[in-house]
């Protein structure tokens, strides 16, 4: 069975720990990668096939506009909810 993959982007690194925890009984099923910031979304997005990306659009410092433009350009496939 093929895992699918999951991009989760947040600044908040106890916010990410407590997702990691809470996502470890699926995870089976799911591949979870977590970024806190555009730089490492980029590296991610270039290490493996993204098929849901959950993200705070407010990080520090960022824009999440370009969190969102970077993301589509990047995985032209993916549908982005707004």
């Amino acid at each position: 069975m093929n895992r699918k993959n999951i991009l989760i982007v947040d600044i908040d690194k106890d916010f990410l720990l407590g997702l990691r925890d809470w996502l470890a009984p699926v995870k089976d099923k799911y591949q979870v990668a977590f970024a806190g910031n555009i730089t490492k979304v980029e590296e991610m997005l270039k290490k493996f096939t993204v098929h849901l990306v959950i993200a705070n659009v407010h990080l520090s410092g960022e824009s999440g506009a370009e969190l969102l433009l970077t993301i589509s350009r990047r995985c032209s496939d993916l549908s982005l909810l707004k």
